[in-house]
């Protein structure tokens, strides 16, 4: 499944027409944590469209509820178009029908333009799921019902739509959906073996990977130097 994130804007005031416009700075709110693929896509839109509209374009991270939280603070805001929000599918088109929402999108945002459509990426907790590719990944959590579990950045977002999917076109047992308040949250419990496979962007997957091989470096660095403190020991015992 692949991930959509579109650029939308409040509904303009009269003001925004004006020739004068932008004469401020402009905030693009993003509905996740920093070093995830909407915040990367975020800051690589906020600088070129800031290079073209002659004004700084900020990026600021509300997140939470599946981007939820950053839509419904950008409908709260003045509505003269300094405050504009980068969302996704989640918060846009499905979570309205999954769930009360102080707001509604068709009528409180104004669509700007189709950012960037991304894959979202399955990466797995490689202690407890040896799994090399797909489909020996389907086979394993059939073989063992019940036991497997998958994290996103939260209900109703992209990514917990992909588990769900993979769910029903494999015919695999349900799996357990531990949601985070972002993707950021799924993937310490991953790597402590609480989840099995995360399903995330893949910017944030990539983060992620870099995040886990500099942990590795740095522990084996640690155990190098403990070794060799370990050695010098021995040599100040023989000595004795």
């Amino acid at each position: 499944m692949r991930a959509v994130v579109s650029l939308f804007a409040l509904l303009f005031s009269a003001l925004c027409a004006a020739q004068s416009f932008p004469s401020k700075p402009i905030t693009m709110v993003v509905g996740f944590e920093p070093g995830g693929g909407t915040d990367t896509v975020a800051r690589v839109v906020a600088k070129f469209l800031g290079d073209n509209i002659g004004q700084q374009v900020l990026v600021e991270n509300r997140a939470g509820a599946g981007g939820n939280i950053a839509v419904d603070y950008v409908i709260k805001s003045p509505p003269d178009g300094y405050t504009i929000v980068l969302a996704n599918v989640g918060s846009l088109t499905v979570n309205p029908h999954l769930m009360k929402l102080a707001y509604d999108p068709m009528r409180d945002l104004a669509p700007v333009t189709m950012a960037v459509v991304f894959p979202n990426i399955i990466v797995t907790n490689p202690a407890r799921m040896p799994a090399k590719n797909l489909a020996e990944f389907v086979k394993i959590a059939k073989q063992k019902p019940n036991t497997v579990t998958f994290g996103s950045s939260g209900v109703g977002g992209a990514g917990h739509l992909a588990g769900a999917l993979l769910e029903e076109v494999a015919h695999r047992p349900r799996a357990r959906a531990l949601q985070g308040r972002r993707a950021g949250d799924a993937r310490p419990a991953r790597r402590r073996g609480r989840l099995l496979h995360l399903h995330a962007g893949g910017g944030a997957a990539a983060h992620q990977e870099r995040q886990g091989a500099r942990h590795r470096e740095h522990r084996r660095q640690a155990l190098d130097r403990a070794a060799r403190r370990a050695d010098h020991r021995r040599i100040g015992l023989s000595r004795l």
